[in-house]
Formats: structure tokens, sequence, C-alpha cells
């Protein structure tokens, strides 16, 4: 290679950098400016192989309004064109990937309908587009037409593309929702809409404690995550008992400075997917058995240390103060070692 190296034995180095710029796999270039240090795009390797005469160096993303001005959008059952830009202008917009070949995709949509109705009856000022991986364009005018929103026409290839690699779309279903400035306010739309069935969280702003889901679960892999599952008696109880013990101590953490990595998850006792966390993390051997009686709090840190901490096995009580001293004592390297995942003791002070 005619560029130099990162020498091989700055493990920790490396491991730092592909924290920083959350590198979840290989090969994977990241951009940047070379004056101010800022992120171009984390997605330059598509970048590169799809620019061969290097006409769009440095690769610095488009922002949707710049990759939609002069798209034209069509209407599923008619065909109708609109511009896009006038048809979205003002309003909350759903970004909708999306295919007929895809069995979760076909099962979400009938859920998005039943949304968008909602919102609309409501008189919230939302639109949603269809951005098809369907593989020929027979294929998305028959999925297509069992929504009740335009699309980005099949023709339209390499807006399609554009839009995918902006969004880092890495599977479907995948609901991107934008606010009325084409600003990103989730890429876990789809999640959203899935567990708010009357759309009351609309539009569905991130909150510094949020609901363990299969969306939310990916914070996992940003940074440390405290995650509290509740045993109470239904998951409206739980929610009461997490909101108590853990919103104040989410609000505080995220607010303070590298907060931002944090993630706070609260769960029910008898949610699968709390009981699969739970076995990711090594606290429970067997998913599908039954949890232990009792509220269980454990911060993971995979990308930072691949380690999970035991705040009960630790002595930390299920309330605002205890959890708040937990992450207080867990940033400043004062709650002992943790597990690696997997069972084995870290050795780490964090």
């Amino acid at each position: 290679m005619p560029w130099t190296a990162l020498p091989y034995d700055k493990r920790e180095a490396k491991a730092q950098l592909s924290k920083l710029y959350k590198v979840r796999g290989i090969p994977t270039l990241v951009i940047l400016d070379g004056e101010t240090g800022e992120v171009i795009t984390p997605n330059g390797r598509d970048a590169v192989s799809s620019d061969a005469k290097c006409e769009n160096f440095p690769w610095r993303p488009r922002t949707f309004e710049q990759i939609m001005e002069g798209a034209v959008l069509v209407e599923p059952k008619t065909g109708a064109e609109v511009p896009a830009l006038e048809r979205l202008r003002g309003k909350v917009s759903l970004l909708y990937f999306s295919a007929s070949w895809c069995p979760p995709c076909r099962r979400f949509t009938p859920q998005l309908v039943e949304a968008m109705e909602k919102l609309r009856a409501a008189g919230k000022a939302v639109e949603a587009v269809f951005v098809s991986g369907d593989r020929d364009e027979a294929s998305m005018k028959e999925y297509h037409s069992h929504m009740t929103w335009p699309a980005l026409p099949f023709s339209d290839k390499k807006r399609n593309d554009e839009l995918n690699s902006r969004f880092e779309v890495e599977g479907i279903p995948t609901l991107v929702v934008l606010d009325e400035e084409f600003k990103v306010i989730t890429a876990d739309g789809r999640e959203a809409v899935a567990s708010d069935a009357e759309c009351a969280r609309f539009p569905w702003r991130p909150q510094p404690l949020e609901q363990l889901n299969g969306g939310t679960a990916s914070r996992i892999n940003d940074g440390p995550v405290l995650v509290l599952v509740v045993d109470a008696a239904d998951e409206k109880a739980a929610e009461e008992v997490a909101a108590s013990a853990l919103a104040d101590v989410a609000a505080a953490t995220k607010a303070a400075p590298g907060g931002e990595e944090w993630g706070f998850l609260w769960a029910y006792h008898g949610d699968e997917m709390a009981k699969r966390v739970l076995a990711f993390a090594g606290l429970v051997k067997d998913p599908e058995a039954e949890l232990p009686a009792g509220h269980m709090a454990v911060i993971i840190d995979a990308p930072n240390h691949q380690a999970v901490w035991d705040l009960k096995a630790k002595g930390v009580e299920v309330s605002a103060a205890g959890l708040s001293g937990a992450v207080s004592d867990f940033k400043a390297g004062k709650l002992g070692p943790g597990k690696k995942l997997g069972g084995e003791e870290s050795g780490e002070d964090e």
C-alpha cells in the first residue's frame, strides 16, 4: 500500500479508533477532513467503489434535500408523478426501505399503513416514501399498491442507492424518520411504530430512557448501556418502576460531557428480548427459561471492555440513588471488575 500504517503493536490505539468511528466490520474506510479532523463520511468504501474516476472526491455525503432535488415520487395506484420536495416540505417524513420478497417487511407494512391512517386522521403533517429494494419493477408496483403513500420510482436507482448509503441502511425493513427540516429524528422508526400502536409518541424522538426492543438493543454496540429488567405485575407497572429509578439518572448522564455514548434501557421481567440480552450478558443460561424473581440491573460495555457488571451482585439498590451511584462509580473506575461477555472475570476496574 502506498500509505502509512498504525504500528501493529499499537493494539490499544487501534481499539480506540475502532470505537471512535464505530467500526463493526472490515474493510471500513473512514474519510476525515484533514484540517478539522471531522468525519466526512464513514462509508468511504462505498464512495470509492462507486466513483472509479474519483470525480466526487472527497465524497462528502449530500443532504437529503440535495439528493431529492429534482426528484419525483409516484403514487401507489395511479402512478401519477409528484415533485418530491414539494410533497415533503414542512412535514415529518418516513423513509420506508422495504421489498416485497422480505417476509418481515410484508408483516410490518400493514402496521405502517395503520399508523399512517391514524396520524392523518389526527391531522399530523406527515408523509411516507417507499424506497424499494425489489428486484424488478412489476414486483415493486404490486407491493406498492398495498401502501397509501408515494414511492421513489424503480428507475431512479442512483437516488435509491444514495439514500441507502446516506442513512446507512444495513437491512430491511428500515424506517428512517426525518423532521420538517429533513434532519434525522430516528433510524429506528420500525420499532418505534411497532411499539406505539396509538402513535402517542409520534414523531418518536429518542428519549434518555428507552424500552428495550429489537431497535434499541443496538445501543449495546455503541457504548456502555445500563439495562434494568423490572419484576412487576405487568408492563405498565414495570415502566413506572423504571421511570422512577432510572429516568433522572439517564437524563443527567446523557446531558453530561461524553454522555451521548451511554444507553439506558428498561424491560418487563417477562419480555423475551430481556431474556436474550441477559443471556448475551451471561447472567442467565437459558433464554427460554423464566427469569429469577426480583429486579435485575446490569451495565454492559461491549465496545470498550466486552464486559458486563451485575449490579445486583454488587449490592446496588434499584433506586435513583443506587443506580446513579453505580453509573458514577463505573465512570470513575470504582465499580470493580466486571465479567467478560461469556462469563470470565475481566480484570478491568471499569
